[in-house]
């Protein structure tokens, strides 16, 4: 019991700690802009509880593309979020001209102007110190290690978890099937400069439905509304 009590103690520190932090911004607007620390601390009385539950009212924001979430789409970023889907290039530059074309092979032109997927360019690797260190204490469990995204030879997205990257929605694989109708022959131009943030974006928002979601089984939680 004493140790329940201090991690619930511990909980609603971090929840004052959360609310002068987004106050501190001078971003927030409006009580949604204070829902993530309310989650939060809402889970941590949640996981104390037998059977445990957990909040979902974040959820629905997340599944709304049109509403800014505060932390994932609208600043400050939570923790260990700017460490996703990171836009880069092999020559450690930021990306210019060229790099913003889709030609790593992504889709191609069939029969009839039908859009077939390709293969493309996706590396897997294990997480760096860093990023296993960051995204695993925040974000989801680099169990599974992480690819670079590539849009070419040059440029690319670095660290996007392989949970998040195999996501499928409907049977397709979202992110790839994205991609696939950047390749520069289909739309015939390059990524826009607002798709390049926006790509990060979606892993990132995906990455978040997954980790409210995770814990929804039988054995582990009971999801509450907030």
């Amino acid at each position: 019991m004493a140790g329940t009590n201090k991690k619930l103690a511990a909980a609603v520190e971090a929840y004052f700690t959360d609310l002068g932090r987004i106050r501190g911004t001078g971003g927030a607007t409006g009580e949604l802009s204070y829902h993530p620390a309310l989650g939060n601390l809402l889970n941590a009385v949640g996981a104390a509880l037998k059977p445990k539950v957990f909040c979902v009212g974040e959820l629905a924001a997340l599944l709304d593309p049109d509403t800014r979430v505060h932390g994932m789409t609208q600043a400050p970023p939570r923790p260990g979020i700017t460490a996703i889907a990171v836009p880069a290039t092999a020559g450690g530059r930021n990306m210019a001209g060229e790099d913003v074309a889709v030609t790593a092979g992504w889709s191609h032109f069939g029969q009839g102007d039908a859009v077939m997927p390709g293969q493309g360019r996706a590396m897997e690797r294990d997480f760096s110190p860093v990023e296993r260190a960051t995204v695993g204490g925040a974000f989801l469990s680099p169990d599974r290690g992480t690819f670079d995204i590539f849009l070419n030879g040059e440029a690319f997205w670095r660290n996007v978890p392989a949970a998040i990257w195999s996501f499928r929605l409907g049977g397709y694989q979202v992110l790839k099937k994205w991609l696939s109708y950047r390749e520069r022959d289909i739309p015939g131009r390059p990524l826009r400069p607002e798709e390049i943030p926006h790509f990060s974006e979606t892993v990132r928002w995906i990455g978040a439905i997954l980790l409210l979601t995770r814990p929804a089984s039988p054995t582990s939680a009971q999801p509450i509304g907030s």
